[in-house]
């Protein structure tokens, strides 16, 4: 990881929250969903965790898998907007589909 991006850490939220969900098996949409997942709280845990970090100058984004992300496009679409990576914003679409499984 460290050589495709030089400032990248894995950050170890169980050690932080050691109550947190785990996933198992039957949490997986291939294993027919009985259980709940954690992926919501996971990614919730994981933006508390950069918050209490110093010296965060930057923006984080979290990015499903699946989607293409162009950091330059991001950093002209907020520059442009005079968007600071220093105010708390949310960009994307409210998935509501995911109640029903998280």
């Amino acid at each position: 990881l460290q050589g495709l991006i030089p400032r990248a850490a894995v950050v170890d939220l169980a050690a932080a929250w050691p109550d947190m969900v785990r996933d198992r098996e039957a949490a997986l949409a291939k294993a027919g969903r009985s259980e709940v997942s954690g992926a919501n709280q996971k990614d919730l845990l994981l933006f508390a965790s950069l918050a209490q970090e110093d010296g965060l100058e930057d923006w984080v984004c979290r990015v499903e898998t699946d989607s293409y992300f162009a950091a330059p496009n991001f950093r002209r679409f907020v520059t442009g907007r005079g968007m600071s990576p220093s105010e708390p914003w949310y960009l994307g679409s409210l998935s509501y589909w995911h109640l029903h499984f998280e």
